[in-house]
């Protein structure tokens, strides 16, 4: 999770509907390639709202997000790819219960759209979001660090 939080990000941005013009507005530091990245998320957010997912197909979007491969090789890939299948499934068959007749048009979109958020930067999408973030730290390494901390301040 530590390197696909900025694919729960991007998710979450569409689910909860928050407007991207004030990125652009806000941030005119951008670089041209940064701008092109703003495009990219903003691309993706609104093409995941155009599909009208509901909170459980949202959940399993962001289920796959979390299980999207990543270079480490101390990662079981079996277990990961039997957790994608199993989302997939479950999308399919939710989205199958809306509505058989086009369940099969919003899936391959939806999964066209994750593919779009592969090409999505962590990097780009740190310093567009969260600028004042220096030194190098990852904000998925910060992110996990908050986690760690709230979950060892409940158990005691």
């Amino acid at each position: 999770m530590e390197n696909n939080w900025h694919y729960l990000l991007i998710v979450n941005l569409s689910q909860w509907m928050i407007p991207m013009m004030a990125i652009q507005l806000t941030n005119s530091t951008l670089t041209q390639t940064e701008q092109v990245e703003v495009q990219n998320i903003c691309d993706c957010i609104y093409k995941l709202r155009s599909l009208g997912l509901d909170f459980y197909e949202y959940t399993y979007v962001k289920t796959l997000a979390i299980y999207q491969t990543s270079s480490k090789s101390l990662i079981n890939q079996n277990h990961i790819d039997a957790c994608q299948e199993h989302v997939l499934f479950l999308i399919r068959t939710s989205l199958m219960s809306h509505s058989a007749a086009t369940y099969s048009i919003k899936f391959s979109q939806l999964i066209g759209i994750i593919q779009m958020m592969n090409h999505i930067s962590v990097n780009g999408v740190q310093h567009i979001f969260f600028p004042s973030i220096t030194y190098n730290v990852p904000v998925g390494k910060l992110l996990w660090e908050l986690y760690r901390s709230k979950t060892a301040n409940t158990t005691t």
